[in-house]
């Protein structure tokens, strides 16, 4: 019933005149349905929730303590204009006031869970769905030919079909014994073609998701697959090192083109007279896509300045739609414009936060849009940019993500879908036409949460992240109070004291052990040890302090007053149960009691559950399984939880009355 609301409310938004002072309001419920349209239709009493954790955070007054000014580049971060609590007219956060009042009043009882901080993406961007359904991360997407469909292919071993206007998932397609690695739709949206890590490409039907054709030769994974313009060819790439041609029809292997090193993309020319592939060297070739031989004069030209210019491996090919350009993509973040018929660099871009993996050029040719991977040792992410092809100047750039694998436009070019290493496995739909300036960024950590802590009286939470700092924020609003400097290296472990006055904390590479006074943020003991160090508990009586080092199993034992170690020797985890108590259970907690109350996670379904703990009964759910290797804390005071998930903290409460919900 979800994805048919979804559809009404496409169709109202169409029907509806621009102009239309609640046109606004319209578009942005659509924009929050579609952001959990499979969880809601999982969980249909879940509507009012996500409703209110995405729309109330729109535009109450509450949401400027939670996010700042957009960043702008190399300009410094501002509005554009007021922010939306700050402008008048009808709110979101006054209607989901009325519908408030209106479930309550039918269910006084109701219970569903509160989002006591605001998203880290807000509503009013780009974003214009989210496909969840992959168990693991996307590696290809492609849009059907009349933009009615989207094919993705993920780590999980499956082919996926959604709906693009409602996102619903139509087929899920079951063959591969390994990760399918990329999709493509053949011209006239009969088949889908996908390559896979191991070492085939497989023919379906589109229309019924039946597999109709397994091609095999490939002595090594196939990285990427494209349908030649006509739809007679299928051309797969592969890392031993070869592209080969295949029948799209009855699978007839056509030509083998060989390169040195193992190849990673593969794209027609839209005439069908060329093929391109990139790899690690020579780092471009282009082949007569008839004949199957190898264009010297191109490659002779394009090889030596290619070594230089995308330093080690070309990650990404795509031609222009004229077939003048050839565009590709480096591990170094260059993006680079080719002539295709003379090999010189016409254009680069480059100075972007990681790998370039996955390019597309827009159908009238006039924008780029490349999706970079998370820069391993900095605190940026994969980000997904738009450029202007003529001058490879930035149009927008549409937040952080995780790192894109994967971009395709739809066919009209108005939109486009993104994919990769993403937490949630999810897929993203996005408005291209009217980019919005960036979103504002919320207040927290910059880079990913190793440690969450609550205070025993309830009143805080303390997390540690890899940028060198502990913050510590307030249990009942999600708002940070404190930032706790002194640290020289990411933060592995933090602790409350048992009588919630003091924090402990433990520096992952600069030996140190701090404790500081919850209070006041005043630190007051700088502990030095010659170990890495990776977990840090108090005692019950917090007299005293155990450091555990990687292993988890070397402790040492400080006294948590004066500072001095109990003695000169460590301790066997394993074989002192007192102290091993202190630190509780090391493995991931996927369940957690907040008293009465149990809350639970599930990585299958990417969500979590409230269950009663007398009665066994799932009272309410939340879309986001916040474990993040066991991260999740519980508040015994407010049947509230804490967890993260990489640099986001969720501050999450039970609304009901808690008799009634355990009756």
């Amino acid at each position: 019933m979800i994805f048919e609301l979804v559809n009404d409310f496409a169709a109202a938004l169409e029907a509806m005149p621009p102009e239309h002072p609640r046109r606004r309001i319209l578009a942005l419920l659509d924009e929050a349905i579609r952001r959990d349209v499979h969880f809601i239709d999982r969980h249909p009493t879940t509507l009012f929730q996500c409703l209110w954790n995405s729309c109330w955070w729109y535009d109450c007054p509450e949401a400027a303590g939670y996010y700042a000014p957009p960043e702008k580049g190399l300009s410094p971060p501002g509005w554009e204009r007021p922010p939306p609590w700050e402008q008048p007219g009808l709110k979101l956060c006054e209607l989901l006031k009325v519908w408030h009042e209106v479930a309550t009043a039918d269910r006084p009882s109701f219970p569903w869970l509160r989002s006591v901080r605001a998203p880290a993406t807000p509503l009013g961007t780009t974003v214009r769905a989210v496909l969840r359904g992959h168990n693991d991360w996307i590696y290809g997407l492609t849009y059907s030919p009349d933009g009615r469909r989207i094919a993705s292919g993920s780590k999980d071993k499956t082919v996926r079909i959604w709906d693009a206007e409602a996102g619903k998932e139509l087929f899920c397609l079951r063959g591969h014994d390994e990760d399918a690695r990329s999709v493509a739709y053949s011209p006239d949206g009969r088949w889908i073609a996908s390559g896979s890590k191991d070492k085939s490409v497989r023919i379906w039907d589109a229309e019924t998701g039946q597999e109709r054709l397994c091609l095999r030769g490939h002595q090594g994974e196939v990285k990427a697959v494209a349908f030649s313009p006509d739809g007679r060819s299928v051309a797969s790439d592969s890392s031993d090192k070869t592209v080969r041609l295949w029948d799209a029809d009855i699978g007839q292997l056509k030509h083998v083109l060989q390169s040195h090193r193992g190849i990673y993309c593969v794209a027609f020319s839209p005439d069908g007279r060329r093929l391109v592939s990139g790899s690690a060297g020579p780092p471009i070739q282009v082949w007569d896509a008839v004949s199957g031989k190898e264009l010297q004069s191109l490659y002779e030209k394009i090889t030596e300045e290619m070594l230089l210019a995308h330093g080690s491996n070309v990650l990404c090919v795509a031609y222009s739609p004229d077939c003048k350009r050839i565009i590709s993509g480096g591990q170094n973040g260059d993006i680079r414009l080719w002539n295709a018929e003379t090999g010189d660099e016409e254009l680069v871009r480059n100075s972007y936060s990681g790998a370039v993996r996955s390019v597309a050029i827009a159908p009238d040719g006039q924008r780029i849009a490349f999706g970079t991977e998370h820069l391993w040792g900095s605190n940026e992410k994969g980000s997904l940019c738009i450029c202007d092809a003529e001058g490879a100047q930035p149009v927008f750039r549409l937040g952080r993500y995780e790192g894109i694998l994967a971009v395709a436009w739809s066919p009209d070019g108005r939109r486009l879908v993104v994919g990769g290493r993403a937490l949630d496995f999810a897929a993203t739909v996005v408005n291209s036409e009217s980019p919005s300036e960036p979103p504002p960024r919320l207040h927290g950590h910059a880079s990913r949460i190793n440690s969450i802590a609550c205070s025993p009286d309830g009143r805080w939470i303390a997390t540690a992240s890899d940028e060198s700092m502990v913050r510590i924020w307030d249990t009942e609003t999600g708002q940070e109070r404190s930032c706790l400097r002194g640290h020289q290296c990411g933060v592995s472990s933090v602790m409350f004291s048992p009588d919630s006055r003091r924090i402990a904390s433990t520096g992952r590479w600069d030996e140190r052990v701090r404790i500081w006074d919850a209070e006041t943020g005043q630190e007051l003991l700088n502990l030095f040890d010659y170990y890495r160090l990776v977990k840090v508990a108090f005692s019950p009586d917090g007299a005293r302090l155990a450091v555990a080092g990687p292993d988890r199993i070397s402790v040492y034992v400080w006294d948590a007053k004066t500072g001095y170690r109990v003695d000169e020797s460590y301790y066997q985890n394993q074989d002192v149960p007192e102290i091993a108590a202190w630190f509780g259970n090391p493995t991931p907690a996927t369940t957690r009691t907040a008293r009465n109350w149990v809350w639970e996670t599930s990585r299958q379904t990417q969500e979590a559950a409230v269950r009663s703990a007398s009665t066994g009964q799932v009272v309410a759910w939340f879309p986001v399984a916040f474990t993040d290797a066991g991260h999740i804390t519980s508040d015994s005071l407010r049947h509230a939880w804490a967890g993260s998930l990489r640099n986001d903290l969720y501050v999450v409460k039970l609304e009901c009355d808690s008799e009634a919900g355990n009756t």
